[in-house]
C-alpha cells in the first residue's frame, strides 16, 4: 500500500473550529446552526502591564453614581464553556450545563461601588463578607457572578468578543465599553473577584478552598472569560483580589459537579443515530449521508496491512465508536470510517442539550477509502492510535490530548 503521505489529506485540528456548536432538531434533522466562534490564540502575560492597575485612569464613566445596583432577573445560566476553548480546563469548567439562577441585586462596580473610586483589595474573604454584610448585602454566589457577566447569552467576556491583552487594557481605560448584558461593570477585567462559594472537585484543595472569579490586568486574556475559575486560600488577602456585594437571600446554588467516567467506554450506536449527529457538525456533515463506521473485517485489514492482528496488538481495539474521558470532567467521541469515498477519523464532543461540538477531523481522500483500526489502553489515558497500516511510519498516528486540553489527531 502506499504511503499516506502521498494521499490527499485534508486535516482540521481543533483550532481551526474547535468550539463550533451546533444545536439538532428532536426529529434529527440538522436545525439552524448556532454558532460560537473559536477563541483567539493563548496570549501570554505581558510584563509591561502587570504594575499598572492602580494608576489606569477611569475615564468613560462619571455617568455612574456611587452605590449603584443592578437587578438580574431570574433565568438559565448556561454554566462553563465549550471543550476546546484555550486555557478551558475541563476539571474546573462545566461544558454549558443550564442552571436556573433565581433574581438577586448586584454592585454595578466592585467594592465600595463606587466608580470614582479605587476597588477594596487586600481583604480577607471573611473580611470582604463582613464589609458587605455592614451594607446589608453579602458576597456574591459564583454562578451568580457568572450570571451577571454572561446574562442570558453563552458570551466569553461581559462586553463581548475580545481580541487580545490590549483589548483588557482597553476596557481598564474605560470600564463602561466593557460593561456585562446587565450594565454590571468591571468584572473579571483587572482583579480577581471574591465568591461565597467553595472549591469543588478539580478545582482548588483544602487549603485553596475559595472560588474567585475574573481576571487580573496582566493574565493571558482568556482568563478574563465569564467562565473561568480559579481559587485562593480564603484566609489571605493579597492587591490583585478585590469583591463586590449582591442583596437578596443568600444562594444555595453550587457548581454542576462533573460525573466520573471510566477512561475508554464502547458506545454503542445505531448508523442512523450516527449519520444524524454527523449532520449536524458542518465541518462533517458533508459525509454524513453514506457514512457507515468501519466493521470488524475491515479493521482487521488495517491491523493485517501492518503484519498485526488483535492477538498480537497489545491494546484494546476498539469496536465502534469509542468515548473517551482523557481527564476528568472531559468527554470525547473517537471514531473512524467512510463515506464510500473517504476516510474519515473524528473527534467531537456530546453537550449536555444533545448537541455535539467539532473537536478535531482526519480526512483521507483521493482514492479508494483505506480502512482504519483504533486501539486504547489504560495506561496510557491520555492518547488513543489509530493506523490504515497498523504501527507503521506515516500511515499510523495518534488522537492526542494535549498540555492545553485539546484534543488533537497526530500522523506519526
Amino acid at each position: 500500500m502506499r504511503a499516506l503521505a502521498a494521499l490527499t489529506l485534508l486535516l482540521a485540528l481543533a483550532g481551526c473550529a474547535a468550539g463550533d456548536r451546533v444545536s439538532t432538531a428532536p426529529d434529527g434533522a440538522a436545525s439552524t446552526p448556532v454558532v460560537t466562534p473559536p477563541h483567539p490564540a493563548d496570549q501570554a502575560p505581558r510584563p509591561d502591564l502587570q504594575n499598572r492597575a492602580e494608576e489606569l485612569p477611569r475615564t468613560a464613566i462619571a455617568a455612574f453614581a456611587p452605590d449603584q445596583e443592578v437587578t438580574v432577573p431570574a433565568g438559565v445560566l448556561q454554566v462553563g464553556s465549550l471543550p476546546g476553548n484555550p486555557l478551558r480546563d475541563p476539571r474546573r469548567e462545566a461544558d454549558l450545563v443550564p442552571v436556573t439562577v433565581p433574581s438577586f441585586r448586584i454592585d454595578r462596580f466592585p467594592y465600595p461601588n463606587d466608580p470614582n473610586r479605587t476597588p477594596e483589595t487586600g481583604v480577607t474573604r471573611d473580611e470582604a463578607g463582613a464589609l458587605c454584610a455592614a451594607e446589608g448585602k453579602r458576597l456574591c454566589n459564583e454562578l451568580e457572578w457568572e450570571r451577571a457577566c454572561k446574562g442570558d447569552t453563552t458570551r466569553d467576556y461581559p462586553g463581548g468578543p475580545l481580541r487580545d491583552v490590549e483589548d483588557i487594557e482597553a476596557c481598564r481605560l474605560d470600564p463602561a465599553q466593557c460593561a456585562s448584558p446587565y450594565g454590571v461593570v468591571d468584572l473579571g477585567v483587572s482583579a480577581f473577584e471574591w465568591t461565597s462559594s467553595d472549591v469543588t472537585r478539580g478545582l482548588g484543595s483544602a487549603r485553596y478552598s475559595a472560588v474567585v472569579r475574573g481576571g487580573r490586568l496582566a493574565d493571558p486574556l482568556p482568563e478574563h472569560r465569564c467562565a473561568a475559575r480559579h481559587a485562593l486560600e480564603p484566609a489571605v488577602g493579597d492587591g490583585e483580589t478585590s469583591f463586590r456585594c449582591c442583596r437578596g437571600a443568600a444562594s444555595e446554588l453550587t457548581y454542576p459537579a462533573e460525573e466520573s467516567r471510566h477512561a475508554f467506554r464502547d458506545r454503542p450506536l445505531e448508523e442512523s443515530e450516527l449519520r444524524r449527529i454527523l449532520a449536524s457538525i458542518p465541518e462533517l456533515a458533508r459525509f454524513a449521508p453514506r457514512f457507515s463506521l468501519f466493521d470488524a473485517e475491515a479493521v482487521d485489514e488495517a491491523l493485517a496491512r501492518g503484519e498485526s492482528s488483535r492477538e498480537s496488538v497489545s491494546w484494546t481495539i476498539a469496536p465502534g465508536v469509542l468515548a473517551w474521558s482523557p481527564e476528568h470532567g472531559a468527554e470525547a467521541w473517537v471514531f473512524a470510517g467512510s463515506d464510500g469515498e473517504s476516510t474519515v477519523l473524528a473527534v467531537i464532543h456530546p453537550m449536555p442539550d444533545g448537541s455535539f461540538v467539532h473537536g478535531s477531523s482526519f480526512i483521507i481522500a483521493g482514492e479508494e477509502a483505506p480502512s482504519v483500526a483504533i486501539a486504547w489502553d489504560y495506561g496510557q489515558r491520555r492518547q488513543v492510535l489509530w493506523g490504515l497500516s497498523w504501527g507503521q511510519t506515516g500511515e499510523s498516528g495518534v488522537f492526542e490530548h494535549r498540555d492545553d486540553h485539546r484534543i488533537v489527531i497526530v500522523q506519526r
